[in-house]
């Protein structure tokens, strides 16, 4: 099947146009609002968006709940993967946050792409900054890992 996706980011806010090509060769569209807290969620969701990510979708650890940037549900091999992209690291406050939220993650058997499968899940970690910007190819490489 075919995928060709239009995404305008516009005040936080992102119209998600796919539209799908069949076998049998018919057209099926379809659109959605993302609303986002920044321009790099919305280049991560539009990259992943073959994967079928869940924006935000609560995630309780430990008794508290936070809510991972995108989840990804694999039916086929039954691994759960959590995208996390920093875009603010460079901030002492959102990287303090980040660091805990990571340590939450670890405790709670969430291991970090590259590391091993993690009993709960698979945490995937990208970051831009002013000056690195967003890496596509960064992107596109994590993608081929767990497609």
């Amino acid at each position: 099947m075919h995928k060709s996706i239009l995404i305008t980011h516009y005040f936080f806010c992102s119209i998600l146009t796919v539209s799908l090509f069949n076998s049998s060769g018919m057209i099926v569209h379809f659109s959605r609002t993302l609303c986002s807290l920044s321009n790099g969620q919305a280049v991560y969701f539009k990259r992943n968006i073959q994967l079928n990510p869940i924006y935000e979708e609560q995630l309780v650890l430990a008794d508290k709940k936070i809510t991972p940037d995108f989840t990804i549900k694999d039916d086929d091999t039954g691994k759960t993967y959590y995208w996390e992209h920093c875009g603010m690291l460079d901030n002492e406050i959102y990287s303090s946050k980040w660091n805990k939220k990571k340590k939450l993650y670890e405790k709670n058997g969430i291991k970090l792409l590259g590391e091993g499968e993690g009993e709960n899940g698979i945490l995937i970690f990208t970051s831009d900054s002013k000056d690195k910007g967003i890496s596509i190819p960064e992107i596109d490489e994590i993608i081929n890992k767990i497609i």
